[in-house]
Parts: C-alpha cells; structure tokens; sequence
C-alpha cells in the first residue's frame, strides 16, 4: 500500500513536469528550470502555476524580427539590435538576422564575417555599434 502511494505521487509529480515541458510550434507556456528547447525563446513572462516558481515562461520558435526576455537564449545567427525597457518586465530585447549597414547592440555577439565600422551613442541605450560585412565577406 504505501509503495503504491510512493508510485502514484511519482507518476503524478513526473507528469505535471512533463506537462510543463511540452511545446507547441505556435508556442507554449512553460515552468522555469528546465533549459529553453533549442530553436525557441522567452517571449513574455506571466504569473503562473509553476509550484515554488512565481511566474510562467511564454516560448516561440525564433524568427527574424522578435522581441524576447533577457534571460532567453540568443540563437545562433541573431543580433540584439534593440532594447526594450517596456517588454518582458523591464528586460526585453529584440533580435534579428545580421545584415550589412545596420545598428547592432555592444552585448550583441559580432557576426561571423562583420566588423564594428562606428560606435552609435544614441543606438542600443547609448551601447550601439554599427557593423558592415568585410570586403569580400571574409
């Protein structure tokens, strides 16, 4: 009887984590702790049934063009390109694909086959750099 209680209590605390980890492709809320499933990232933060975790995770799969949670994970192939003091609890940024001739942030990682051309005072909170791709894409 008591080993059947053990199992029951188990099955029902392995189950609601799994239920915390599942993700849609449109996009799912989901319990902090566990690392973000490659591809996604935090979009929006909300207060949620999560046990000792006061808020919930919204995650997406990336794309150009979104606006994520410090926090998240930073694909590989996207530059900060934007800071939001609005979104995500006072912690948003936005992300995209790197292309020649555009305004990145200084925590921003430098693109394979970019350099730093010019250092923006007004771009990214007063940290923005401006990246242009080397002369024959090296």
């Amino acid at each position: 009887m008591r080993f059947t209680k053990s199992f029951i209590l188990l099955r029902i605390f392995f189950s609601l984590n799994f239920w915390c980890l599942y993700v849609s492709a449109q996009g799912q809320y989901i319990c902090p702790g566990p690392p973000i499933p490659e591809g996604y990232v935090i979009t929006k933060l909300t207060s949620g049934n999560c046990g000792a975790f006061l808020i919930q995770q919204y995650i997406e799969p990336v794309k150009d063009g979104i606006e994520i949670c410090f926090g998240s994970p930073l694909p590989n192939g996207y530059v900060i390109t934007r800071l939001n003091a609005n979104g995500c609890g006072g912690v948003g940024r936005y992300i995209e694909k790197p292309r020649n001739g555009m305004v990145i942030c200084r925590d921003s990682p430098i693109p394979h086959g970019y350099v730093v051309t010019r250092v923006i005072l007004n771009g990214c909170g007063g940290a923005g750099q401006y990246i242009e791709l080397l002369i024959g894409g090296r």
